[in-house]
């Protein structure tokens, strides 16, 4: 059986499932109890497991992320819920310096079960400070896996799998996922964390992309075939690690490949991707990989402004005609 629910309802759903499996999971953030979260993750949850598995965090980033390996190392799996990832960059000596590598300092003896959940992205008129893509930021630490749903569907999924890893896990959800919906199955599910989804299958080019930017480019996909562009879709749920074998496996049938992310195009993830295909699948290009991405500048207050440093419908659309060898198209 199927329902439509809302991406924050699938997580709020993912979150009482696992906490009703496994008694040591504990939610620890600012707002998550009465409130039930910024966005409505943490509904209900107080109410239903009490207030010593919903705890209301102080305004101390450092000390919300230090505490989750403290925990973890006590047999007590923390999701800390930090409301923007901006502010996760004030718990960076943790995670950084300890959280990801306390597995290896210990020579595998001890497992961080953290889950660090975040939100990613702009919405409105936020500003400079409230509106940042910076998940790629995380990427460079070893350690880490860094997890983008891109629906309702795969929120549920990936995050059940989350709660169940051993691992030191970020959980980063583009705002405006929050106001989508999708199909989510009744029955119980996991998604595998690291591996990449198959959105569609196509011949004339490989097309990256995940989170918001994946839901954004699904939408697109009526106007992509109307224009007679067979693309070959792929959602990366992970980007550390990345499943490099699957892309490689698409870019040697289609020959071409865009990226397109919410993150700055410099310093992005996606010129990871394409320094792997250079140097080691350079003979399966057909043409230049293309990567699309937010522009290197602080994210403006004015509606008008944000639009000039994101990437637009427009640019997806033409970009995918240029390499598919239809630049002649007539866009809307």
């Amino acid at each position: 059986m199927n329902r439509i629910l809302k991406y924050t309802e699938a997580l709020n759903e993912a979150l009482c499932e696992e906490m009703d499996r496994d008694p040591y999971i504990t939610v620890f953030g600012q707002d998550v109890g009465e409130l039930g979260g910024l966005w409505g993750m943490t509904k209900g949850i107080k109410a239903r497991f009490g207030q010593h598995r919903i705890i209301e965090a102080p305004i101390c980033e450092s000390t919300m992320v230090g505490m989750s390996l403290g925990a973890s190392l006590n047999g007590v799996k923390l999701l800390i819920d930090i409301q923007r990832i901006e502010f996760l960059l004030l718990g960076m000596s943790a995670l950084v310096n300890e959280i990801a590598k306390f597995h290896y300092l210990t020579e595998g003896q001890a497992y961080q079960g953290v889950v660090i959940h975040s939100t990613t992205g702009a919405l409105g008129g936020s500003g400079p400070q409230h509106s940042q893509s910076l998940e790629s930021l995380f990427t460079h630490i070893p350690g880490l896996k860094v997890i983008l749903p891109s629906s309702a569907f795969e929120g549920k999924g990936l995050l059940k799998s989350a709660l169940r890893s051993r691992d030191p896990i970020l959980f980063f959800d583009h705002v405006l996922l929050n106001f989508t919906k999708s199909t989510v199955p009744l029955a119980d599910y996991t998604l595998p964390l690291t591996q990449a989804r198959m959105v569609k299958l196509g011949t004339e080019l490989t097309l990256l992309s995940n989170s918001h930017m994946l839901y954004r480019i699904e939408n697109l996909l009526p106007e992509i075939a109307r224009l007679g562009i067979d693309i070959e879709l792929i959602d990366l749920r992970c980007i550390a690690p990345i499943d490099m074998p699957s892309i490689v496996k698409s870019v040697k049938k289609t020959g071409r490949l865009v990226i397109i992310h919410d993150p700055c195009k410099l310093g992005g993830y996606g010129q990871q991707i394409i320094s792997h295909l250079m140097e080691f699948e350079f003979g399966a290009l057909k043409h230049p990989p293309v990567l699309l991405g937010s522009k290197h500048f602080p994210i403006p207050h004015a509606p008008d402004l944000q639009r000039e440093i994101f990437v637009s419908d427009k640019l997806i659309l033409s970009t995918l005609a240029l390499l598919s060898c239809k630049k002649n198209l007539k866009l809307p």
